[in-house]
Order: structure tokens, then C-alpha cells, then sequence
């Protein structure tokens, strides 16, 4: 190709070329800066890819292995409560607090209201993390060089409130990342609830129902609108907004508050008012501390009702104790005690027939005196005679008397050995039902010795009085106070009579689901019979021997006075309830006005009067025979007896043969007594008025141990009661006569028995033991009671 056509090729390609090329600019550098601009946003979108990514993965991470928050795991106060729910009594929690759990549903309408309005307007709108309040907190922190807002929401700050760290970005970026996972976890009003149950209200006060308490004595549920907003104004500044400490500055914040809710148009201007008319006072409410010596046996950790409880599990103990029940109780032991020092203390319970629950419960009334902390409820104490029912109910029960059975109210006839009345008198021929609703000690003597002294302690066992020894020597003061009872021991008895004999074991906390009517125990369903059960109560309804004050009820209730004045009972049952009250010094000292039947009457018969509780008409159970009975001896009526009463038996076994008092001679009527009331009578005549001395033997004691010389031991002989000429008998041995006043005898080691005869023919006896080692001696002696 010549050189003229390569030269036209080169300039057609620098025309081409230049038409595309810029004019101005030389072409390496139009040529390099759209590679550069394409360059630089691969790489940006390459970083950011790579960040969102690294993002991504983080979170994926962080929702993997960072573990769920737990905010239900926190301990609260341990509360014992009434049957409705009501706490009576709070302790502080295991961490020092006082922390009392409440249901969202039972904060009222104010609380969670001004909580969601003030601390997280958007609460239940949001996922756990508010987008715009954090924008917002971030723009102004970065305008003003200072954190001036936060962005927290209650579900942030219930993750704070349950794993506490050290503030940092890193922690605040847990915290919302936890309130997150929380959010799937729990439902909101689940959360609302939480956060106001272990917000800090300052101090040592933690939690809404804890606060509403505390600054107001009131629940939350009670709170007005101005009350509920303290409390969240309480929550900016625990420290620095506590009304008892800075009220003017709580008054302020308050007032802050409820403006802003105003100017949000989320209350109206009626009820700002309203609310910031509320005073705001810097006293201060105690938490209930009520009953204490019942709520202590649940309120500690470590008692079974409450184990699993103090860890958000169960927001308390719930007891079987009726609040209206417990105050009439409060009122009765107040009533009684008011004519008494402080050295003397009360107690008492109150049982639920049905169900067997009992639904009150003092173990000291006696909050003033030197032995408040002694719970008198459980202390064993001397019965009195509040044992007799059980056995008159066991002779009933195996027909080895009827109510209408005549008794001697006599000291003849017992070998000696016959307990004193509590008047001191004698009432001679006395009914069964008579003798009991009296409580008079010589019949209930005979008839413990009719059924047999171990055969009674056996049954008073199964009864429930562990402390009585089924082995023991008791004698008659078994049955006249020389054994040990407490009052619950008592209260159970007591409702087994008034159940019929059905078996249960008094229970403090309900029953799950419907109640257990009794709470049926292991043991045998039924102790003794219902027809047993009506015989026996059905003789201890006479109410006239009640004193003036005391309503007449016409309930059966049965009173006791142990010796020395040292204890006065009265129980007294309906059949919707059995109550069982005491009253004594607990350290054991006596008080000659302190007995069952003045102290304790009135208050027992005005609480139930107070109750509505009366006694009803009711029919003789199945097992129970309505006979003509002759009205001295109770037996069936025979051919000779001037007359009849109807009378109740067990039919089962019952005893045929009629009447044997009552016979004719020559035509005539005429009445045979038993010998030990003939004696009663010839001693009637003579102007005694029925008040015999029993001779008794004081020396040597009965049950002594003596230790002898050697050879032997010279022990005096006394007695007192005696009445005319004495004579004495050693091991059956006449001792002559001495001159001095005091005759002696002289008795080699071994076991002994000395009995006197006075001039009435009336003996009294005592047992002992000579023996070679140190005196020690032991004196059980037969005891006077009411």
C-alpha cells in the first residue's frame, strides 16, 4: 500500500475517534474516571454487604447463645394470708426486703395506667426495643454532648431489674436485645406485671404491693390517681423522690407527672384536679404483722408449707383462717381478759365441723404481758376437768350407764379414796347426765372406775392426747387434771364430739380443689359412735349454769378449773363450729379468781351469740333407744316406781332389768338406798347440808419412797378429814394407841400400806415403799378440781 492511502486510513480513525472523545479534556483522562466512580461503589457496596452480613450474624449469635432472661426467679417477703387472700402477716425476704407480689389484675386501674403512660407510652406497640424513642435519645445525647434522654422500656428495664451490670454500651445493648427474646417469651401484660412487682420504691421497699403498702397502708388495688402517680414518680429517683424523706420533691415530680399526662390529653382535666389536690405526707405505714405466733410456723423458709414459695413460685401462704372469725375470736379472749393482770394470757381456737379446718387461731392474746412469745396454744397444760365427756361417752357407748343412771354423790363407798367436789359438797343421788353437766367429781370418779383407768387413757389416746401415758398410774386424776393437754389437743376432742365421732386432723391450710369434709386421716373413720356422741352432748346443754353477761345459746360446753387456779378452760361447740378457750399464767402460777366457768363463759356464749349459732331441735341418731326410765335409779321402770321419764340408751346391749329401789313390804312403797347413800342421808339429817370431809392420809404419803436407817424407817401417822375416834393399820396390822398425838410405826425396807378408820366408819388409805437408798419421794396425790 502506498504511503498516500495509509495516511487517508489514519486520519478516518482519528476522526471516529474524536467524535466520541470530550472537547477539552486529553483522552487518557476521559478514559479513566467513569472506571474510578464504578470502582469506588463496588467497593462501598462490597464493605456494606459485608457489615450487614457481620451484622446479621452477630444478631444470629447473639439469639443463639446469649441465654432467655428468667425475671419470675426473684425472692419476695415470705406473707401468710387469710382464706380470702388477705395477708395478715409479712416477713422481710431473703435479701432483707420487703416485697409483696400482686396480680396485674388486682394493681387497680391507676398503677399500670400511669406506669405505661410515664415510663414507655408505646409499651404495647413495640417489639421490646423502641425505634423512635432510641432515634430521639440518639439525637439529642449527640446534641448536647451529654446523655440527656434514655430509651429504655419497661421490658429493658425488667431485664436490668434481673441480671444488674455495670452500665455500658455493651450491657445496653444485652439489655434490648434481651427485652427482645423476652417479648416472644411472655405476654405484654405478663411483663407489666413483673416490672412493677420488682421496680425499687426506695429503701428497702421493693414492688408496687410493698410500696402501696408502705407510703399508703393501702393494696395497689386501692390506689387513687394521684397515689399510683407518686409511685411511678418514685421509680425516676428512688433515692431522691421518697415521700417520708423529700415529700416536697415528691409533691413536685407528682405534679410534673400529672401535667404531662394532661397535656397527652391520657387523663382528663377532672381528674388532674382531682389528683393534684392528693396531700402528699411523709408518714408511713407498718406491713401487717398480725397473728404472729400462728404465721411464723409458715412464714419461714424452711417449713414445708412454704418451701418452693419465696422464688416467685407462689405468692404466699394461704391458711384456712376466716378473717371475721378471727377478729370475733380477738374480741372474746379480749373480753375475758379485761378483768385480769397482764401476768395472765389467753388463747384459743375455733374449728370448722365440716371440714375440720381451723378457721381461727390465737396462741396468746396477751400481747402486753412478760410472756408474749410463749404460743399458749400448744403448751402443755393441766386439763381441769374438760376430760370428764370422754368418760362418761365411753360408759355411754358400751351401756355401762344411760344419762338417767343414778350416781352417788358421796364420800362412802370409795374405799377412802374419794376426790373432793370443787365446792367442797356432796350432792348425794345425782343422774348420769346431771352429774356430768355439773361436773361433779366423786360421779365422774365412780364411773372412770366403772370403765377401767387403763381402758380410758388407751381411748383418750386414740382421741389424739399424745402426752397421756397408756401405761401411766393416773388414778382418778386422769380425770381431774393430773395429766398434760394442749389446747389443740383439746379442740380436736372436742370436735370429734361435735362431728359425731368421725375420724379427721385439724388442718391449716385448705384442701386442694373442693374441700376434704374432715380430712379424713389413716386412722379408723370413726372413734366412737354418733348415738355415743349425742348422749354425751346431749347431757352438757344446761346453759343456766352459765354466769350473768353470758347469752343463753343453748349449745353444750363443758368448762374446767385445773388445781391451784392455775388454768381455766371452756370449750363449747355448735354444729357448724367447736371452740376451745384458755386462760392462765404461762409460768404457771395460780390465781384464786381464774376459773373456767366465770372467766371464759360469757365470752364463748356471746361469740357464738355474736355468730348467730344457737342450738336446733335435733332428732336421737340411729343406734340411740328412747325407754321409760324410773326417775331415781334410771333403770328401766319396774312394778313398784310411782312414776316414769322418758330417757336415751344405746340400743345396742342395752340393760333390761328393771328398776330395784323401788319395792312394797306388807303393801307399802318404800325406797332401798345403796349403802353409800344411806350413810349420805343419816349424815343429811344431822344438818351437814351435804358437806362431808373425807378422811385422807397425809402421812406417810401416798406413793412415798422412803429410805430406811439400817434396819428399818420410824415414819409418823397423820391424816386430816377425820372426824371422832381414829384407828390405824399397818399392812393390815392394828398400831396400838400412844399417848402423844402422833403414833408411829416402825417398818422394815419393802412395799407398805397404812389405813384408817375414823369415827364414821370412813376409811382412807395410802401406798408406799421403805427403801435402803436416799430419800426420794414422790407425792401424786388425788386433786381437787373443778
Amino acid at each position: 500500500m502506498d504511503d498516500k492511502g495509509r495516511g487517508d486510513r489514519a486520519k478516518q480513525k482519528e476522526r471516529t475517534e474524536g467524535r466520541d472523545r470530550p472537547e477539552g479534556r486529553d483522552r487518557p483522562e476521559g478514559r479513566d474516571r467513569p472506571a474510578a466512580g464504578a470502582a469506588f461503589f463496588g467497593k462501598a457496596f462490597r464493605l456494606g454487604t459485608l457489615a450487614a452480613l457481620f451484622l446479621f450474624l452477630a444478631f444470629l449469635a447473639s439469639w443463639l447463645l446469649v441465654p432467655e432472661t428468667d425475671p419470675a426467679d426473684y425472692v419476695f417477703s415470705p406473707t401468710v394470708k387469710y382464706a380470702d387472700g388477705e395477708i395478715f402477716f409479712a416477713g422481710l425476704s431473703g435479701d432483707g426486703e420487703w416485697l409483696l407480689p400482686v396480680k396485674l389484675g388486682d394493681m387497680g386501674p391507676w398503677l399500670p395506667f400511669a406506669a405505661v403512660n410515664i415510663e414507655d407510652r408505646r409499651f404495647y406497640r413495640h417489639p421490646g426495643m423502641d425505634v423512635r424513642a432510641l432515634l430521639r435519645a440518639l439525637f439529642q445525647n449527640a446534641k448536647n454532648f451529654r446523655v440527656v434522654s434514655g430509651a429504655s422500656t419497661i421490658t429493658a428495664q425488667l431485664v436490668r431489674l434481673a441480671e444488674p451490670r455495670k452500665r455500658n454500651l455493651f450491657s445496653k445493648y444485652l439489655e434490648f436485645f434481651k427485652a427482645l427474646k423476652l417479648e416472644r417469651a411472655l405476654a405484654k401484660d405478663e411483663i407489666l406485671e413483673l416490672y412493677l412487682n420488682r421496680a425499687p420504691f426506695g429503701g428497702n421497699v421493693r414492688g408496687a404491693g410493698a410500696a402501696a403498702r408502705h407510703y399508703f397502708g393501702k393494696t395497689p388495688g386501692e390506689l387513687s390517681l394521684g397515689e399510683a402517680t407518686l409511685l411511678v414518680a418514685i421509680l425516676r429517683g428512688p433515692a431522691l423522690y421518697r415521700p417520708d424523706r423529700h415529700p416536697e420533691k415528691a409533691r413536685e415530680r407528682r405534679d410534673f407527672l400529672l401535667t404531662l399526662m394532661r397535656e397527652r390529653e391520657a387523663i382528663g382535666e377532672k381528674e388532674y384536679r382531682a389528683a393534684l389536690a392528693e396531700p402528699v405526707t411523709s408518714r408511713t405505714h407498718p406491713f401487717p404483722r398480725e397473728n404472729p405466733l400462728f404465721a411464723r410456723r409458715f412464714a419461714d423458709p424452711g417449713n414445708p408449707a412454704f418451701r418452693g414459695a419465696a422464688r416467685g413460685k407462689d405468692p404466699g401462704v394461704v391458711t384456712t383462717l376466716d378473717r371475721g372469725l378471727q377478729r370475733e375470736l380477738g374480741r372474746a379472749l379480749g373480753s375475758a381478759l379485761e378483768k385480769f393482770p397482764r401476768e395472765i394470757a389467753g388463747a384459743g381456737a375455733i374449728l370448722d365441723n365440716r371440714t375440720g379446718e381451723v378457721v381461727a387461731y390465737e396462741g396468746n392474746a396477751r400481747s402486753d404481758g412478760p410472756f408474749p412469745h410463749v404460743d399458749c396454744a400448744v403448751a402443755p397444760r393441766s386439763p381441769g376437768s374438760t376430760l370428764k365427756p370422754f368418760v362418761y361417752l365411753l360408759a355411754f357407748a358400751e351401756n355401762i350407764i344411760t344419762p338417767a343412771t343414778m350416781l352417788a354423790d358421796t364420800p362412802f363407798g370409795m374405799a377412802g379414796a374419794a376426790p373432793r367436789n370443787f365446792d367442797g359438797r356432796h350432792a348425794g343421788p345425782v343422774s348420769a347426765k346431771t352429774a356430768l353437766a355439773r361436773s361433779l367429781n366423786v360421779p365422774a370418779g365412780r364411773v372412770l372406775r366403772m370403765v377401767g383407768t387403763r381402758k380410758t387413757q388407751r381411748f383418750l389416746r386414740s382421741l389424739g392426747f399424745k402426752r397421756i401415758n397408756p401405761r401411766g398410774d393416773y388414778g382418778d386424776s386422769l380425770i381431774l387434771g393430773g395429766a398434760e393437754v394442749t389446747l389443740m389437743e383439746l379442740l380436736k376432742a372436742y370436735g370429734l364430739l361435735a362431728r359425731g365421732g368421725k375420724n379427721f386432723e385439724p388442718a391449716f391450710l385448705p384442701a386442694a380443689g373442693d374441700p376434704v369434709p374432715g380430712r379424713e386421716t389413716t386412722g379408723p373413720p370413726e372413734l366412737f359412735s354418733e348415738a355415743a356422741a349425742f348422749l354425751a352432748n346431749d347431757s352438757l346443754t344446761d346453759d343456766s349454769r352459765l354466769p350473768r353477761g353470758a347469752e343463753r345459746t343453748g349449745l353444750p360446753f363443758k368448762t374446767g378449773t385445773s388445781h391451784g387456779f392455775r388454768d381455766a378452760w371452756i370449750a363449747m361447740w355448735s354444729r357448724e363450729h367447736t371452740l376451745v378457750l384458755w386462760l392462765g399464767d404461762p409460768s404457771g402460777k395460780g390465781r384464786g379468781d381464774l376459773t373456767g366457768l366465770t372467766a371464759l363463759g360469757p365470752a364463748a356464749a356471746n361469740l357464738f351469740g355474736a355468730l348467730g349459732e344457737k342450738a336446733r331441735p335435733r332428732k336421737p341418731p340411729k343406734g340411740v333407744q328412747t325407754y321409760l326410765a324410773c326417775p331415781v335409779s334410771g333403770a328401766p321402770v319396774g312394778p313398784d316406781c310411782p312414776d316414769g321419764v322418758l330417757a336415751h340408751r344405746i340400743e345396742a346391749g342395752a340393760k333390761t332389768h328393771p328398776c330395784v329401789l323401788h319395792g312394797r313390804e306388807l303393801g307399802k312403797p318404800f325406797l332401798d338406798w345403796p349403802p353409800e347413800l344411806k350413810n349420805f342421808m343419816a349424815n343429811a339429817k344431822k344438818g351437814t347440808g351435804g358437806r362431808f370431809e373425807a378422811p385422807r392420809v397425809i402421812s406417810p404419803r401416798n406413793g412415798g419412797v422412803y429410805a430406811s436407817s439400817g434396819t428399818g424407817a420410824r415414819l409418823p401417822l397423820k391424816a386430816e378429814g377425820t372426824s371422832g375416834r381414829t384407828w390405824w393399820y399397818a399392812d393390815s396390822v392394828f398400831v396400838p394407841e400412844t399417848d402423844g398425838p402422833t403414833p408411829f410405826v416402825d417398818l422394815g425396807p419393802g412395799k407398805h400400806v397404812v389405813t384408817l378408820m375414823d369415827g364414821r366408819n370412813m376409811v382412807a388409805r395410802a401406798a408406799f415403799e421403805v427403801t435402803n437408798p436416799e430419800p426420794r419421794i414422790s407425792d401424786a396425790p388425788i386433786i381437787s378440781l373443778e
